[in-house]
């Protein structure tokens, strides 16, 4: 009997230190990770702006077209201490008249969107310069409901340019439309279609991913270029009121 007992009180003994062991516990066995923690919170990674712009001349060589001087002279200084320059991916739209060109641009990685428009002048030699440069962030929009544009509001952007004239942009992060008042350059019509507008006869050509309609008004080259459809350009100009308007172009004319 006391052989017996012994023998009993041993394998009480293992069930014991089984059961201690977590044989019998009801889930599985919680690892370091699990527990819970103090950590210090990762910091959060600022986002990327645009601090300044720099335009560096580059060899005539390097200026032939209205798309190679933007990428060989412009250079972006970003927050992050990087110093970059556009490439032609960047390049959204370019329009031409006579000879002067209009670049759409977007500066990569950076918060929030910022967009550039390079205005340019051809050079007695053929080579391109860059006269004017209108650029921001794409913040702020304002309503532009009585203008006809494919969009219902867009940062608005003005310049005024001594060697071309008045600019202004309407951007919304997918349309980007400028409207120039120039002096009234002479153009050649071959290049161009004829496409009427209440200001009278309007030259239309579609390229390099924009639409680029020009009409005469008292004296001025009236020049809309854009990322948008041949209808929405003549609409637009349609609504334009007369460049010797106080409120031109801002304030639309009523009917189509």
């Amino acid at each position: 009997m006391n052989r017996l007992r012994r023998r009993v009180s041993k394998l009480a003994l293992v069930l014991g230190l089984f059961t201690l062991a977590g044989g019998c516990s009801p889930g599985p066995a919680s690892s370091p990770h699990s527990k819970s923690q103090t950590s210090t919170p990762a910091k959060r990674q600022q986002a990327v702006r645009v601090q300044s712009l720099a335009v560096v001349q580059a060899a005539a060589d390097k200026r032939l077209t209205p798309k190679d001087t933007v990428l060989n002279e412009v250079r972006w200084k970003l927050s992050s201490g990087v110093t970059i320059s556009p490439r032609a991916a960047n390049i959204l739209w370019q329009s031409e008249v006579a000879d002067f060109s209009i670049l759409a641009v977007n500066v990569p990685s950076v918060q929030p969107a910022w967009r550039d428009f390079f205005f340019m002048s051809r050079d007695p030699n053929g080579t391109w310069r860059i006269q004017g440069i209108m650029d921001g962030p794409l913040t702020d929009p304002q309503s532009v409901d009585t203008l006809s544009l494919p969009m219902k509001k867009a940062t608005q952007m003005k310049l005024s340019i001594p060697s071309i004239g008045r600019a202004w942009a309407f951007e919304n992060g997918h349309y980007a439309v400028v409207v120039v008042e120039a002096g009234n350059v002479p153009i050649d019509p071959t290049a161009y279609r004829e496409l009427p507008t209440r200001h009278g006869v309007g030259l239309y050509q579609w390229s390099d991913g924009a639409s680029t309609l020009s009409y005469s008004d008292a004296g001025k080259r009236i020049w809309i270029a854009g990322n948008i459809k041949q209808e929405d350009s003549q609409r637009f100009a349609n609504r334009l009121p007369e460049v010797t308007s106080a409120f031109f172009p801002l304030r639309s004319q009523s009917g189509n």
